[in-house]
């Protein structure tokens, strides 16, 4: 049977929907901010961010088959999407603090669909048992158990141990990483990536633990640095993380707005 489920493209083009609706509602709320209601623009906000309203439409339109005749289990997305479109319908029409008032409205749009797109995931990845050869590889730590077991006169709580020690190192990195986005707390996100050093240092691990942890759960530190451009989509991986599932499978090989670039960590 063919399989009907939404693919991880269509996934990924919504979460690239969302995350423009969210850079929009940030900077209409910034803008909003700045100004003096009872002083008149020097500047229409609609000039001032013409091209991330342009390319919020088209992506919009883009994704109007699937928000039509959604596949299964992409129902609750295609349902933001929709309330998405209708925003971006009316955007080019207004100007001034009209405009500039609808980041309320943009900014729950990201939410709702951020929340749509990480439970399709979730679902997606249930229905599919060979889900777990699209994780990405073990660290180089793994292939140690074989030669435990190929060597008798080793105890094998050695080995269980191990895995322990493992196990409660990735549990330090995640808190320590959750606690440096100041994803748990009610002020503002931090998107500003951690380096391996830092993270270590912050979780009372090795740079090395750290630095696998990153190639792990993100697929490296550079696509780890593009998630963090994009609060949308780190707040999905850190949600994921907490909830034991990688950010790297919902992304695939390239997160949302992913630029290659060398690594400097």
């Amino acid at each position: 049977m063919a399989d009907s489920s939404p693919s991880a493209d269509l996934l990924d083009r919504a979460s690239k929907v969302f995350g423009m609706a969210n850079s929009l509602a940030r900077g209409f709320q910034n803008e909003n901010r700045e100004q003096v209601p009872m002083l008149v623009l020097d500047e229409s906000p609609r000039e001032g961010h013409r091209k991330k309203i342009s390319d919020f439409i088209a992506a919009t339109l883009d994704l109007r088959d699937a928000i039509e005749s959604p596949p299964e289990g992409f129902e609750a997305v295609a349902e933001q999407l929709l309330k998405a479109c209708q925003l971006a319908r009316i955007l080019p029409l207004m100007d001034g603090w009209d405009l500039l008032d609808q980041w309320p409205s943009l900014n729950q749009i990201a939410f709702d669909g951020h929340i749509a797109v990480t439970e399709a995931v979730k679902a997606k990845r249930l229905e599919d048992p060979w889900a777990f050869l699209d994780r990405p590889p073990a660290s180089d730590a793994e292939p140690a158990a074989d030669a435990d077991q190929q060597n008798p006169a080793k105890p094998i709580q050695t080995k269980s141990k191990r895995s322990t020690e493992r196990g409660e190192g990735r549990a330090k990195l995640i808190a320590a990483l959750t606690k440096y986005h100041k994803y748990a707390d009610d002020g503002c996100l931090n998107l500003e990536p951690a380096g391996s050093n830092e993270l270590a240092r912050l979780a009372g691990v090795s740079v090395s633990t750290a630095s696998a942890f990153f190639s792990k759960e993100f697929g490296g530190h550079t696509k780890y640095r593009a998630i963090c451009a994009d609060a949308t989509s780190l707040i999905a991986g850190l949600k994921l993380l907490n909830q034991e599932f990688s950010p790297h499978d919902l992304y695939g090989g390239k997160p949302p707005g992913e630029v290659e670039r060398e690594d400097d960590e």
